[in-house]
């Protein structure tokens, strides 16, 4: 009886240990799946972000501004984003022009809500 039940347990546990161990894998590969579709929608984002971005800066003469973004990635799911601009004429416009610009940038919306975005003028 005892000869008969060992490769029987041995069979079980071994199908429980290969289906535990697939089940993993499968898991941490949806998880990569899902991270790599999120980030190609934040790209699209932030390359339509930047198009809007740069409308409003040719509405406010200033065609050819140089724009940085960088980006930081926080651990609960969040972006931060720092957009430097660079253009001559900012350093001829009176703070209220700047001010300005700056509002008319902050309007532009993105699709994420827990997204900031901090302007900086040079």
């Amino acid at each position: 009886m005892k000869v008969n039940i060992f490769p029987i347990t041995f069979f079980v546990l071994m199908a429980l240990i290969l289906f535990g161990t697939t089940q993993t894998v499968m898991s941490q590969s949806r998880e990569r799946q899902q991270a790599a579709i999120e980030e190609k929608y934040y790209d699209a984002w932030e390359a339509e972000y930047l198009s809007r971005l740069r409308e409003v800066l040719d509405e406010n003469s200033l065609t050819h501004a140089g724009v940085t973004m960088t980006k930081t990635i926080h651990e609960d799911r969040g972006r931060s984003y720092e957009v430097r601009l660079h253009h001559k004429r900012f350093g001829r416009m009176s703070t209220e022009e700047r001010q300005g610009v700056l509002n008319g940038l902050r309007e532009v919306s993105f699709p994420v809500d827990t997204c900031t975005f901090d302007f900086q003028i040079f």
